[in-house]
């Protein structure tokens, strides 16, 4: 969107404001977040990410027409609310919001019970398995640690769950409960929003490709500097091409490739390192879990946290 919009517009002054962005020094958006009334006045269009959706407010009066938001279903309800309330003034929000959310809590369960029962019982589960690969005895294990605070978190992921499967209808029932007029936008021609769909996907395949051979073309740099880019929060483009061409260089030990960087992008890793643990690396899978079993029981005091544990 920051490529597109200055191609269409070049008259509008615009700034993009997300992780990368906040803490690069070489951005315009770089530490704005504390100063965003009297930033944001320099601005035609606002391009922000969710980094927007709490802790701050934007109390300009007379200078944005418009709030826009695109909804993917990655946010919790409760978050695309908030986002759109930011700036404080009355104006027009339009928005997109997709139908149902992308992710859940858990299993996905929408009844506090079901939530925390599938816990309990992959936590059972997960105990009897490490114990008998492992030949270890984990009887010692406090599976009821903070009781309220596991009752807690069914209560709130069940809510999560039913919004997330109602997620358009979610989001709009909160946005009239907290006072606003909700009036269905006309449906674009499929000729017009076929053209601007083709344009963006364009827009994103140059960049993302320039970005990929960006990272394959970093210079290579030593463990050391390497930690010092990891410590540090803000970072130009450059150093964060560094950072991720010296991250997949250790951790594939092959050839740094445009090719490769995609390939991590989609998830490449976490598949190899599951099919070395079921192939070759079997003999490997036992002494893995039960040393991360372990670092949680020794965080816990032979405690667990039944959604951590689950998950790890």
């Amino acid at each position: 969107m920051e490529e597109r919009f200055p191609r269409k517009f070049p008259h509008l002054r615009i700034l993009r404001i997300d992780s990368e962005s906040v803490a690069d020094p070489s951005h315009p958006a770089m530490g704005c977040i504390a100063h965003l009334n009297e930033i944001l006045t320099q601005y035609d269009l606002v391009i922000a990410s969710p980094s927007l959706e709490t802790g701050v407010s934007i109390d300009i009066q007379g200078h944005f027409d418009a709030v826009w938001g695109i909804f993917q279903g990655v946010q919790p309800v409760n978050s695309v609310r908030q986002m759109l309330a930011r700036l404080r003034e009355t104006v027009d929000r339009h928005i997109w919001v997709r139908e149902w959310g992308m992710g859940v809590v858990g299993n996905g369960s929408t009844s506090i019970g079901g939530l925390l029962r599938s816990q309990h019982v992959a936590t059972r589960a997960n105990i009897a398995l490490l114990s008998a690969a492992d030949n270890d005895d984990y009887s010692y294990v406090d599976q009821n640690f903070q009781p309220e605070s596991l009752q807690t978190w069914g209560k709130r992921g069940s809510v999560i769950n039913v919004e997330m499967r109602r997620y358009r209808e979610s989001v709009l029932a909160g946005l009239v409960e907290d006072g606003y007029i909700i009036i269905d936008a006309n449906d674009a021609s499929d000729d017009e929003s076929g053209a601007i769909i083709e344009s963006v996907k364009a827009a994103s395949v140059e960049l993302y490709a320039a970005e990929c051979e960006a990272i394959a073309n970093s210079p290579t740099i030593s463990d050391a500097e390497l930690k010092k880019l990891q410590d540090t929060r803000a970072k130009t483009k450059t150093e964060r091409h560094q950072q991720h061409f010296a991250e997949l260089s250790r951790r594939y030990e092959i050839e740094v490739t445009p090719d490769l960087v995609e390939k991590d992008d989609n998830g490449w890793y976490p598949q190899l390192r599951m099919h070395y643990y079921l192939t070759l690396g079997r003999e490997f899978l036992t002494t893995r879990d039960a040393k991360r079993a372990k670092a949680q029981l020794e965080a816990g005091e032979n405690s667990i946290w039944k959604p951590d544990f689950n998950k790890g």
